[in-house]
C-alpha cells in the first residue's frame, strides 16, 4: 500500500477550509488477504474510489458490498473496516481530508455511505489516476487541484443519487420502468438489467416496485408476457412454440408452467376454446 502524508496542504476553492492529510493507494493483489479491521479516524473524513475489483465495508453495523466506480464516504469518528476479495482483489485510492463532514457538503441524509459513480465515472477514474501520480512525483499544488476537483465530482455524485431516491420514493422513476417493461417485455431482461440501465440499486429497484405496482418484477414480466400468449393464441395462427418465443418466454417448459398456473388449462386447451383458426372473420391482429 502506498501511503503519502501531507503538512496542511489546503483545498482551495469553495473548501478553502479543508486540506488533504494524507492519501493511501490500496493494491490488494500485492497483499494476501489484505484487511483493515475497525477503527476511526478522528477529525478527519475519509473518501475511498474503488479503482477496480471488490471488496466489504463494515460501517455503523452493516456490511456494504465495494465495487469498481464506489464512491465510500466515512465521516469523522464513525468506526469501520475494510477487506478485500480474495478472487478479484480490490484497489483504491483513500483521501483522508481535515475540516470536512459529509453532513455539511456531502448530504446523504438516509444513503448507504457508498455511493456508485454514474454520472463522472470516466471522469473520476481519470482524476483519481492523476492525483496518484502526482502525489508520487510530490507536486503537491498540482495534486492539491485535483483534490478540489475530485470533491466537486463526488459531492455532484451524491448530490444526483439524493435526487434519485426522491424521485425513486415519489414512484415517478416506478412509472417510468413499468412503462419501460411494457413495451420490452418479451426482450430477454434481467433485474440486474433493468438496475443498471435506470441507475438504482437491485435491491431498491425490487422493493419500490413491489410498493408501487404490487408486483413483483419477475410476475409484472410474467403477466405481460401471458397476455400476450393469449392474444397471440386467440388472433394468430403461429405455433405454440413460436407464440412462446415471440411473447418473451426462452423456455418451452417454463412457458406451459406458467400459462397453467396463471391461466387455467395449457395453451393447446385455451387455443381450442376460442377456436379462431375456422372462423373466415378472425382479427388478425400485429
Amino acid at each position: 500500500m502506498y501511503s503519502a502524508n501531507f503538512e496542511h496542504m489546503r483545498v482551495t476553492g469553495e473548501f478553502d477550509s479543508s486540506w488533504l492529510s494524507s492519501l493511501n493507494h490500496v493494491q490488494a493483489e500485492k497483499q494476501s488477504k489484505w484487511l483493515f479491521h475497525m477503527h476511526t479516524h478522528d477529525n478527519l473524513l475519509e473518501i475511498s474510489y474503488v479503482i477496480s475489483g471488490k471488496g466489504t465495508l463494515y460501517c455503523s453495523g452493516k456490511f456494504y458490498e465495494l465495487l469498481a466506480g464506489d464512491i465510500v464516504i466515512k465521516n469523522p469518528g464513525i468506526q469501520h473496516a475494510e477487506s478485500s476479495d480474495a478472487k478479484n482483489p480490490i484497489e483504491q485510492a483513500c483521501l483522508l481530508i481535515d475540516g470536512l463532514s459529509m453532513h455539511n457538503e456531502f448530504p446523504l441524509g438516509n444513503l448507504p455511505p457508498v455511493v456508485h459513480a454514474k454520472k463522472h465515472r470516466q471522469l473520476l477514474d481519470a482524476l483519481i489516476n492523476e492525483i496518484l501520480h502526482e502525489t508520487r512525483r510530490q507536486n503537491l499544488e498540482y495534486a492539491n487541484y485535483m483534490l478540489r476537483t475530485i470533491l466537486y465530482v463526488c459531492r455532484d455524485e451524491v448530490k444526483n443519487t439524493v435526487s434519485e431516491k426522491e424521485r425513486v420514493e415519489k414512484g415517478d422513476l416506478i412509472e417510468q420502468i413499468r412503462a419501460y417493461l411494457d413495451v420490452n417485455f418479451a426482450a430477454d431482461i434481467s433485474l440486474n438489467d433493468i438496475a443498471e440501465k435506470f441507475h438504482i440499486s437491485m435491491y431498491h429497484l425490487a422493493r419500490q416496485f413491489k410498493k408501487y405496482t404490487g408486483f413483483t418484477i419477475n410476475d409484472y414480466l410474467v403477466s405481460c408476457r401471458i397476455g400476450e400468449s393469449q392474444r397471440r393464441l386467440i388472433y394468430k395462427s403461429d405455433s405454440i412454440n413460436e407464440i412462446a418465443r415471440k411473447s418473451g418466454f426462452h423456455s418451452i417448459a417454463y412457458f406451459y408452467a406458467c400459462f397453467r398456473k396463471k391461466v387455467g388449462c395449457t395453451p393447446a386447451e385455451y387455443r381450442l376454446f376460442y377456436d379462431r383458426k375456422t372462423d373466415s372473420h378472425s382479427a388478425n391482429l400485429n
